[in-house]
């Protein structure tokens, strides 16, 4: 099981060790605009830091005494894997922002009041494990650590919409 873990971490894993009260800790690289999060349950706790070590931004999470070092490793699976998905989000918002730009550009005013975003989902959507089991007991939820992370104000984001509605209007323009 803990080999699992270890390949599931891949090339963030930085070391495992027992931390200055004795307990099981990990280090893992991180992008320093990465969110990260403890865990508390009533049996064990699972606090998490940021820290600069070597010149690298590292995850440093901490178990309380009764914390298993294949738990540790899991909850920074799932960090990692909650960031790489936000990222992907994001590169997503970016096309799809483009895209609706796009629309904008080409067509009326009376055309685009009568807009509607329709989500279908897919045929086969492979069930995950917090479908199956009804997701976290009420008494596994994450617990958000402050971190430094610059957020994006409305207002940026609307200059970004116009941005590229503006860019777009270029593009028609040349061609």
């Amino acid at each position: 099981m803990l080999e699992k873990r270890i390949e599931e971490l891949g090339g963030y894993l930085d070391s495992w060790f027992r931390n200055e009260k004795g307990n099981n800790a990990i280090r893992v690289l991180i992008p320093e605009n990465w969110a990260i999060y403890g865990k508390k349950t009533e049996e064990y706790t699972i606090s998490a830091k940021k820290i600069r070590h070597n010149g690298a931004i590292k995850a440093q999470f901490d178990g309380s005494e009764n914390v298993k070092l294949v738990d540790i490793m899991e909850l920074a699976t799932q960090v990692i894997m909650n960031n790489l998905e936000n990222e992907s989000k994001k590169q997503l918002f970016q096309v799809k922002l483009k895209e609706l730009a796009d629309i904008f550009d080409a067509n009326r005013l009376a055309t685009l009041q009568n807009l509607i975003f329709k989500f279908e989902k897919p045929k086969k959507d492979k069930k995950l494990k917090e479908d199956i089991d009804g997701g976290e007991n009420e008494e596994e939820k994450i617990e958000e650590v402050p971190v430094e992370k610059p957020t994006e104000t409305e207002e940026e984001i609307e200059a970004k919409i116009l941005a590229a509605i503006s860019e777009s209007k270029e593009k028609s323009a040349k061609k």
